[in-house]
C-alpha cells in the first residue's frame, strides 16, 4: 500500500515538473526537417508566413486512423489558402514502402512525413497519439490539440480560420 501510494506520488509530481517542457501555445515551434514519403523535404521555418497543421499520428493507433478522413476534408477546405497540413508518422519499425500503401489504402491527401527516430516527436514532446499543432504564421505554437474527438475538424476549421484572418493569439497568451 504505501508502496502504490509512493508511486502515485512520484508519478503525479513528475507531470508537473514536465508540464512546463511541453511545446506551449505562444511558443516558437521546434524547427525541423523531415522527408515526405516521396523524399521531398520540409522544412518547419521555410514555411512561415503559411498556416501550418503538424498532426503526429502512427498506423496503430485507431483515433489516428479514425481522424485521417476529418483531417483530409480539412485540407480540402484550406487547398487554395496559405495554409499546409503536415502528418508526421512516428511508427518506427514501418518501412516506407509500407506507409505509402498506408497513405494509399486511406487515401490521405497531404503529405506525411516520416520521423523514424521520433527526434521530431520527442521535440513537441508529442507522447500520446494523435497530438496535433497549429502553427501560426509567425512560426508560434497557436494551438496544441491531445487526441480525437468528432467535433475537431469543426475546432481545427475555426482555429485556421481565425489565423488566416490573423486574429491567433497573441505572443505569449495562453
Amino acid at each position: 500500500m504505501l508502496g502504490t501510494r509512493i508511486f502515485i506520488w512520484l508519478t503525479v509530481s513528475l507531470l508537473f515538473v514536465a508540464l512546463p517542457l511541453l511545446a506551449q501555445e505562444g511558443q516558437p515551434a521546434p524547427d525541423f526537417t523531415l522527408q515526405d514519403l516521396e523524399g521531398e523535404s520540409y522544412t518547419l521555418s521555410e514555411l512561415n508566413g503559411k498556416v501550418v497543421l503538424l498532426d503526429f499520428w502512427a498506423t496503430w493507433c485507431k483515433p489516428c486512423v479514425v481522424s485521417i478522413p476529418h483531417l483530409n476534408k480539412l485540407n480540402l477546405r484550406f487547398q487554395e489558402e496559405e495554409f499546409l497540413l503536415l502528418g508526421i508518422n512516428v511508427d518506427r519499425f514501418k518501412s516506407i514502402s509500407s506507409l505509402k500503401r498506408f497513405v494509399k489504402q486511406y487515401e490521405i491527401n497531404y503529405p506525411v512525413l516520416a520521423d523514424k527516430g521520433g527526434k521530431v516527436a520527442a521535440q513537441y514532446r508529442a507522447f500520446a497519439l494523435p497530438t496535433s499543432f497549429l502553427i501560426n504564421e509567425e512560426g508560434r505554437i497557436a494551438k496544441r490539440i491531445l487526441g480525437s474527438s468528432p467535433t475537431l475538424q469543426k475546432e481545427l476549421e475555426e482555429e485556421i480560420e481565425k489565423l488566416l484572418k490573423g486574429a491567433g493569439p497573441e505572443e505569449g497568451e495562453e
